[in-house]
């Protein structure tokens, strides 16, 4: 077939460089033993063989006898590394590339499986079968979206420190810099044209006539500085030298507005900021994936780093979509009591411009039933002893009033209550850090629902009071 058909098995394209390794492909392991506790693997296409090198993820599943030689694997999004350009498969060379099995590039494949490169297909993977370990994925996730979160903007400090606020707060920051910024830069242009003045005052002697000017600098001062108006000595020029003359103090000019630049970027730096948007995710039901671990959670939250042409609003709740290219980051400390809802109990997974894509499907409304996700709704205040601590909430109340926050660090603390069909109280007290909402100014009076805040109880608070904190994606609809 090679040789006859001139057909290429898998690896030999890769190897050759005419194919990608992170093609969706179907390899076998050919042979696994371990030298000096490592484990030592070379996989097959069915013609031939490459090493391959297993994460901790698929080591530990090896040892257990979980990945042995015969087994089938369906591959996406590997790594070929050992060597720089294309070679022979049956080439020296060729024996040191190695390929990087990671285990969220890497799934069980039927026994049945046809080996090779997997054409027109796609290789999708469970939320819950993601490991914080297994490196970058190499599936698809068909995921739906169960919440949106507004946009966000993280600041990184000279310092160091990372700050995150939210759109209203980074419009009003921005705009303090950029007034600090005008008005210094204004500041400066004055002290220029002054110091310019003074030393056109002191130079008007300096060149007596245009047939003294041998170079570009007397020709400026010849005009600029002279005793007649600017207009009639460059009528005594000739074009060579307006032309120079413009050259030169086109020179002047650009000199200017970066000595400019340069002393306002000292006085007020410009600030490092990134765009982002959060979604909860959880699987579309649909496919035979990778079987979950018991213990793993079936929501992710996905981070949208630096959007480009994509925006909150166009991941609708409720809507499907495929993710491909995402990387994970380890999530917080996880308790085993945690209500699946907590932020700390989710995967964390990494949307970025380059190298991710998302595309919406359509989604059937009887499987989006058989998911995690569940309509938005807002509830009532006297409706929260039935909430678990750290979990996010949706609250609708009346405000009795709102204390905005008068110092740096403070919290806007704001109050709502509800009065039962018993005619009892219910009161919610819901803190806004300062340094990511910024003030928060609400009349008493009216009815607010706040949206994506967290249920926070405090030991010893009040009979009927329930203490929220509001979550990085609060919002609040009056």
């Amino acid at each position: 077939r090679e040789y006859v058909r001139g057909e290429r098995s898998a690896l030999k394209r890769v190897l050759e460089g005419d194919s990608s390794s992170q093609q969706l492909m179907v390899l076998c392991v050919a042979s696994l033993h371990y030298k000096d506790n490592v484990a030592q693997v070379e996989v097959t296409d069915g013609w031939y063989g490459v090493q391959a090198v297993l994460d901790p993820v698929l080591t530990h599943a090896a040892s257990k006898g979980r990945l042995r030689v015969g087994d089938k694997v369906a591959c996406a999004g590997l790594r070929m590394s050992g060597i720089a350009d294309g070679v022979s498969p049956l080439t020296d060379k060729a024996e040191q590339a190695v390929l990087s099995l990671n285990a969220n590039c890497v799934r069980r494949a039927a026994w049945d499986a046809k080996l090779g490169l997997q054409r027109g297909k796609a290789m999708f993977m469970s939320l819950s079968a993601i490991s914080e370990l297994g490196g970058a994925i190499g599936a698809a996730l068909d995921v739906v979206i169960m919440r949106t979160y507004p946009m966000l903007y993280m600041e990184t400090l000279p310092d160091g420190r990372q700050v995150l606020r939210s759109e209203r707060e980074e419009l009003r920051v921005a705009g303090t810099l950029a007034e600090k910024r005008a008005a210094i830069t204004q500041d400066l242009k004055e002290r220029r044209l002054m110091t310019h003045s003074t030393r056109t005052s002191s130079a008007r002697s300096a060149t007596s006539s245009i047939e003294a000017c041998h170079s570009d600098k007397e020709l400026y001062e010849y005009v600029m500085c002279s005793n007649i108006d600017p207009a009639e000595a460059r009528q005594q020029l000739t074009s060579s030298q307006s032309d120079a003359l413009d050259r030169y103090a086109a020179e002047k000019q650009e000199e200017a507005e970066a000595d400019i630049a340069e002393a306002v970027d000292k006085e007020a730096p410009q600030r490092q900021v990134r765009a982002l948007f959060k979604l909860l995710v959880c699987d579309y039901p649909a496919h035979r994936c990778k079987q979950a671990e018991p213990s793993t959670s079936q929501l992710a939250l996905v981070t949208i780093w630096g959007p480009r042409g994509i925006s909150p609003a166009d991941f609708g709740e409720g809507s499907r979509f495929v993710f491909t290219g995402l990387t994970v980051s380890p999530r917080k400390s996880r308790s085993q009591h945690m209500h699946p809802l907590h932020k700390d109990a989710c995967l964390r997974l990494n949307f970025r411009s380059s190298g991710s894509h998302s595309k919406p499907l359509t989604a059937d409304p009887e499987v989006v039933q058989r998911s995690e996700y569940r309509e938005r709704g807002a509830l009532c205040i006297d409706e929260m002893c039935h909430i678990a601590p750290g979990q996010e909430v949706d609250l609708a109340g009346l405000v009795t009033e709102c204390h905005a926050a008068d110092q740096p660090g403070q919290s806007s603390v704001l109050h709502l209550s509800t009065t039962d069909e018993q005619g009892t109280t219910h009161v919610a007290t819901i803190e806004f850090p300062a340094v990511t909402f910024g003030v928060i100014h609400i009349a008493g009076g009216s009815q607010a629902t706040v949206r994506n805040c967290v249920y926070m109880p405090r030991p010893g608070a009040a009979p009927n009071t329930f203490h929220l904190r509001a979550g990085d994606g609060c919002e609040v609809v009056c």
